[in-house]
């Protein structure tokens, strides 16, 4: 007769076993510690995006625009148009 081999549990099968075995005062501050352990890869990442922004900024600029009224905008599209005098055939 073949032995069964039990299938071996995960890292976070064990740890889930193991913290719904203790009181919830427990588990919260594990949690919390986890939390403090885990900060300064938090800050990393947060720093990062905020170094990618400031770069993205440096590089291409604030948006800037000149205050123009929607007549004045309309005005503009229509001035930029072009009426071509070649016929076109499908």
């Amino acid at each position: 007769m073949a032995k069964k081999i039990d299938k071996p549990f995960s890292l976070e099968e064990k740890v889930w076993t193991k913290l719904q075995r203790l009181p919830p005062a427990q588990q919260q501050m594990i949690l919390n510690y986890i939390e403090f352990l885990l900060s300064p890869v938090n800050q990393k990442s947060q720093d990062c995006y905020l170094d990618k922004r400031q770069m993205f900024v440096e590089t291409c600029g604030a948006w800037q625009d000149e205050p123009r009224t929607a007549e004045d905008l309309v005005k503009e599209v229509y001035s930029a148009r072009t009426m071509s005098s070649q016929e076109y055939s499908l």
